[in-house]
């Protein structure tokens, strides 16, 4: 578990310089987000 969580900090500190990763971020929270609100419904 600490090992994955070391290589999401990794991840997210490369993010800081990478904005692509952000909108790679949002498309995925997008997607589940659209996904459970449908379920919801």
């Amino acid at each position: 578990m600490h090992a994955a969580f070391s290589s999401f900090s990794t991840f997210l500190h490369m993010g800081h310089n990478g904005a692509y990763v952000w909108s790679a971020y949002g498309i995925v929270f997008f997607v589940l987000g659209f996904f459970l609100w449908i379920s919801a419904k």
